[in-house]
């Protein structure tokens, strides 16, 4: 998956956590992907570990192996900014009413709003 063409926002998130694999052999031509936590179960097995995989990556491009420091798989950091965001919007929202700072915007994801994390903010008509 690549970062410039992310599903929407609500799908992101439901699809659960996010892998980046890097491959830095001399020009391959594919050298990042990012895939969630089903794709690495296909690619992978059920029960995988980053631990147990992390020696054993070869990029299907160009040959790479993780094993010549060419290869590495790491948790994808997305999700992570989504959720803190979303914490610091449910404090607001509970302390003032209404989210105070500026919408989250991330790459490939575009702005994310309190909608697109559950969160309902009051209308301003009262």
């Amino acid at each position: 998956m690549d970062r410039t063409r992310l599903p929407p926002v609500r799908q992101f998130i439901a699809e659960g956590p996010h892998y980046d694999l890097y491959c830095y052999g001399e020009g391959c031509p594919r050298p990042h992907m990012m895939i969630n936590a089903a794709q690495a179960e296909r690619l992978f097995g059920a029960g995988w570990t980053l631990a147990r995989i992390r020696p054993r990556l070869k990029c299907s491009a160009c040959g790479a192996r993780a094993r010549d420091k060419k290869v590495e798989i790491k948790p994808d950091t997305l999700l992570d900014a989504i959720s803190r965001h979303r914490e610091h919007l449910v404090k607001e929202i509970a302390q003032y009413g209404r989210p105070q700072t500026q919408p989250l915007v991330l790459p490939g994801l575009g702005e994310i709003t309190p909608a697109d994390l559950g969160l309902k903010v009051p209308s301003n008509d009262a």
